[in-house]
């Protein structure tokens, strides 16, 4: 990756910025995905009075032999993603404590995708997650373009306020998903069949999805009263063609574009001293948001329409207490923090078992700081011990609601840095 940046260097009421950025990224992945066989059968073929695959192999005449290793598919992604942009922002001033802003930019991607469906052991075929294999890379290349402008307004009533507003759109390009083919005329394997296997390049081509869209709008201040620093703001925006994973076919992990959602919040800071040693750091936020056209997350009905973004916490906020008290040729630092948020949850469907529940996680740090250059602090962060996830899947088919990130219990530790610089 490489960024090449222009600033213009005047004391006139015009000022602007220019650039150009690049990258270069190369992923070669694989990845594996293994189940019981028996338990495969039985979930997908009960309904047919069968509850193993051995049972279900002898009504058509067959013998079924159990693989060592299961119901085991894999398959190697490979991705060549190249891109560039180029931007320019300019600044007027209108007088002496207003001026607006302009901003540009023009982004390109391409990128090239393959996925190769390796063979599968197991006599029950790619019966679940991939529902296909190959016999060599399918591949395909798209790029996807856009121009994204922002607005932005600044006013200074005095030396220490400012008020702004802005426009932004955001651009996030297409891609391919990692599981999935595109072409549908290619049933989804099962037992006996043969006509998913062992695809040629050219038979079809790897899924892709379309780049999502977003326009967010800012209205927010930064200042300082009576020595403490503030700041607040409050955002809307509007998302388009959202890229997340829906449920596929058979096992299949879909990526596609889905619905709407528009979303609003509240986000402020405040940072005040505490006498000579101490100062206090306060944030808090609040978002609010509204999913639509979102009937593929919802077992294709209606029934989520409206709800909030499942991953994102309607209430969050934060404490930080700071000590820095002279010693010596240097100072003691100190600090006690504490991060909290509300539920969230795995999907729009908002089922209990993939809640994750709100947490509070606090940490304490002591230390010395020389002027030296070095220093040691000791610290125990999660000092409750509390368990919370970052993330959560409510589940499907054979797949319950999970959780995942879990975090790290309470830690000690100690921190011994040096600074070479100058």
């Amino acid at each position: 990756e490489q960024e090449l940046r222009l600033v213009s260097d005047n004391e006139g009421p015009f000022s602007w910025y220019a650039g150009v950025s690049y990258y270069d990224e190369n992923i070669d992945v694989l990845f594996s995905q293994q189940g019981d066989e028996d338990f495969f059968c039985a979930y997908y073929l009960s309904y047919y009075g069968f509850n193993d695959c051995a049972s279900y192999f002898a009504y058509y005449g067959y013998a079924f032999t159990p693989s060592p290793d299961g119901l085991l598919e894999r398959n190697q992604v490979r991705g060549r993603y190249k891109g560039w942009a180029a931007y320019v922002d300019a600044t007027l001033k209108l007088g002496e404590r207003f001026d607006v802003g302009v901003g540009l930019r023009y982004s390109d991607d391409t990128k090239e995708f393959g996925i190769n469906a390796l063979p599968v052991s197991s006599q029950l075929g790619p019966y679940w997650a991939l529902g296909f294999t190959t016999t060599d890379f399918l591949t395909d290349k798209q790029s996807w373009d856009a121009f994204t402008p922002r607005f932005i307004a600044r006013y200074r009533p005095n030396d220490d306020w400012m008020v702004f507003a802005s426009a932004t759109r955001g651009f996030k390009s297409g891609g391919f998903g990692s599981f999935t083919i595109a072409d549908d005329s290619i049933p989804f394997c099962g037992p006996f069949d043969t006509s998913c296997l062992n695809l040629n390049p050219g038979d079809a081509l790897p899924d892709s999805f379309a780049p999502e869209t977003a326009w967010s709008y800012e209205v927010g201040t930064k200042g300082a009263l009576g020595g403490v620093k503030l700041d607040a703001n409050v955002y809307y925006y509007i998302y388009k063609d959202l890229q997340v994973i829906v449920p596929g076919t058979g096992g299949g992990i879909v990526v596609d574009n889905v619905g709407k959602v528009k979303g609003w919040g509240i986000e402020g800071s405040a940072t005040a001293p505490l006498g000579e040693y101490f100062d206090l750091m306060v944030t808090g936020a609040y978002a609010d948001s509204e999913v639509t056209e979102a009937q593929a997350l919802c077992d294709g009905t209606l029934a989520c329409e409206g709800q909030a973004q499942p991953s994102v916490p309607k209430f969050s906020g934060s404490a930080v207490l700071r000590m820095t008290a002279p010693l010596g040729p240097g100072a003691v630092k100190a600090s006690a923090e504490v991060f909290g948020q509300t539920d969230t949850y795995g999907g729009l469907l908002r089922l209990p078992e993939g809640l994750n529940e709100g947490y509070a996680e606090v940490a304490l740090r002591l230390g010395y700081q020389a002027n030296a250059g070095w220093s040691i602090i000791g610290y125990v962060e999660n000092l409750t011990n509390v368990l919370y996830y970052t993330g959560v899947a409510e589940g499907g088919n054979v797949l319950p609601a999970h959780y995942f990130g879990p975090s790290r219990p309470r830690t000690f530790g100690v921190r011994v840095t040096y600074d070479f610089g100058g």
